[in-house]
């Protein structure tokens, strides 16, 4: 707008100026847009967070709800398990209370009948009545297998006790120890899939995978308890020799898999107690009875016999077909020189190997129906030798035979009755399986080496060595066991007292840091003879000596007759940790 009044040369400045007043409407509209914008943005971004901030709300008060519902379940569930604990415990009690009532009552019965069993034996031996004599053997029998029974009762008993107050001091040194174990853990892993892992030949694949990666071994958990694996020679051969540190007593547990220290001795007619389960000085005492039967010059006295023996089994296995070795020839010429070491006729001979199997078989459903039943045939074991016994310590023990021995030895006439048998039983088995089954196992080996045969055929002087070849190559005594008197530093584990040791013998024979090619039958073997087989220490086996004779008389005439021995069927092994036997071998004999 033009005012008349102005200057005429200012209406220029005065349309600049309009200009400017426009653009600054201009800019503060677009301003107050922009402030408009960036509420409306700020209102939205706050609404979103503050809808976001009421979802996670209402997500911790569900997570809340739901935890103090866990709570309070929980809660519930300890009461619930606090009850069912304390009933428990009651009714624990309780048992307890009645079990030991009635062990104490019956022991007093049983301890009664016993001895009136014992005088009804008395008398009829002194009026010469066989029948009565033979009635009261089973009474004692009987009333000896019922009296175990209670034995182990009260022995559980004691065991529970006893873990119950070492379980908090076991825990303290056990727990760092399997902590360290390194997974996986291959004895766990051989009881758990293969209960018979044993008897299907599996046990070198285990004792190899031990030897490289975990040679002393801890398992926590398996069949027969916890224990340590000892598994490469050197270290095996250290224990065995270790009888002051490592115990073969069975009252600290024993030398099997699955024994454990016993507080106190069971009750006497079910405990065997034998002289190979003995620390010193019993051991000793009891082993020096016996040792003159296998001194070199005594068993002079057998070879000549065993050798007519062997020529006569062998002549008469069937030509051309298949026979079981096993019974034809190892069982037969061990059963043989058994029934000749404890001067018993020749017809009873098998009834010697029927008791060595029981020990072995005891708890194998396949062979008892139940382990009562195993060890009902035990005492008819010493039913058979009582009267023997008997007759010999009348006689003063003045034969040459295992049972006069031990009728005559200051340490062994005075053996309770549990204690005879025991030793008769560790005599019999001795003398039957390593031998026994180094039988068969030289027959397996020259069918996967037979060019180790042919070296033996062209050069009879091999024997000797061979024989030792085989048993290392055998094995057969798989494990023994020993208990930690003290805590021990065994290749850089530390055993502690009362943990239950096993030196696997079959282990310690496959060492390749021992021998070379360990897996190999190699009759040539320059250090052959120093296998674990026999063991060392003061446990080594007394009849070592007379097994290599039987051995190479065996060879000597195996030689003489036949080609070679074919296995022709599958093999059967003994399902079994302790004894590494075989029960049926399935040959036909070439002769030359």
């Amino acid at each position: 707008v033009i005012y008349d009044d102005q200057p005429a040369d200012t209406s220029e400045k005065s349309s600049e100026q309009s200009n400017v007043r426009d653009e600054k409407n201009e800019g503060g509209e677009v301003a107050q847009k922009t402030d408009e914008v960036k509420s409306d943005k700020q209102q939205d971004n706050t609404q979103a967070v503050e809808e976001y901030s009421e979802g996670v709300k209402k997500r911790i008060a569900k997570l809340t709800k739901k935890m103090r519902e866990a709570e309070r379940q929980r809660e519930e569930a300890l009461r619930y398990a606090d009850s069912v604990k304390k009933e428990r415990d009651q009714f624990k009690t309780t048992a307890d209370s009645l079990d030991k009532n009635y062990v104490a009552e019956m022991e007093g019965r049983i301890t009664s009948s016993i001895a009136a069993a014992q005088e009804k034996l008395r008398a009829a031996r002194q009026a010469e009545d066989t029948k009565a004599e033979t009635e009261a053997l089973a009474d004692i029998s009987q009333l000896g297998y019922e009296q175990g029974k209670l034995a182990e009762l009260k022995t559980a008993h004691q065991m529970q006790e006893q873990e119950a107050k070492e379980k908090p001091v076991k825990q303290l040194y056990q727990q760092p120890q399997r902590q360290a174990q390194t997974p996986p853990d291959p004895m766990a892993e051989a009881w758990a899939e293969n209960n018979d892992w044993f008897g299907k030949n599996l046990d070198l694949d285990v004792f190899k995978r031990l030897r490289d990666e975990s040679p002393i071994h801890y398992t926590e958990d398996s069949q027969a308890g916890s224990y340590w694996s000892v598994t490469k020679y050197d270290d095996v051969k250290a224990i065995d020799m270790d009888h002051k540190r490592f115990s073969s007593d069975i009252m600290n547990g024993g030398i099997r898999l699955g024994g454990q220290p016993l507080a106190e001795p069971p009750d006497a007619i079910f405990h065997l107690p034998m002289f190979i389960m003995q620390d010193q000085p019993k051991h000793t005492g009891q082993r020096k009875v016996v040792a003159p039967m296998f001194t070199a010059s005594h068993l002079g006295n057998f070879e000549e016999l065993i050798r007519g023996r062997t020529q006569k089994v062998l002549d008469e296995l069937p030509d051309g077909e298949s026979f079981n070795w096993v019974d034809k020839v190892s069982i037969e010429l061990t059963s043989r020189m058994l029934a000749t070491l404890f001067d018993v006729p020749q017809e009873d001979r098998l009834k010697l190997i029927h008791w060595s199997d029981t020990v072995e078989r005891i708890t194998d459903p396949d062979y008892f129906e139940t382990p009562e039943e195993g060890f009902q045939e035990l005492w008819k074991c010493f039913e058979y030798f009582n009267s023997i016994w008997e007759e010999r310590k009348a006689s003063g023990g003045s034969g040459n035979d295992l049972i006069s021995m031990l009728a005559r030895g200051e340490t062994t006439k005075d053996m309770t009755p549990n204690e005879f048998l025991g030793n008769v039983i560790l005599l019999i088995v001795a003398g039957n399986d390593t031998t026994r089954n180094s039988m068969s196992g030289g027959i397996k080996a020259f069918n996967q080496y037979p060019d180790q045969l042919k070296k033996v055929q062209s050069n009879r002087e091999l024997i000797g060595n061979m024989v030792s070849e085989i048993i290392r190559w055998q094995s057969p005594v798989g494990h023994m066991c020993r208990t930690a008197m003290e805590d021990v530093e065994v290749n850089g584990k530390t055993i502690k007292k009362w943990d239950k040791v096993a030196i696997w013998y079959t282990s310690g024979n496959r060492d390749s840091d021992k021998f070379a090619d360990p897996h190999k039958l190699d009759i040539e073997r320059e250090d052959a003879r120093q296998h674990l087989s026999f063991g060392f220490g003061i446990h080594r086996c007394l009849g070592n000596r007379l097994a290599d004779l039987q051995l190479k008389i065996l060879w000597e005439e195996i030689l003489d007759r036949f080609e070679n021995i074919e296995i022709t069927g599958d093999i059967k092994y003994l399902n079994s940790s302790f004894i590494r036997g075989i029960t049926d071998l399935p040959v036909v004999a070439h002769r030359k």
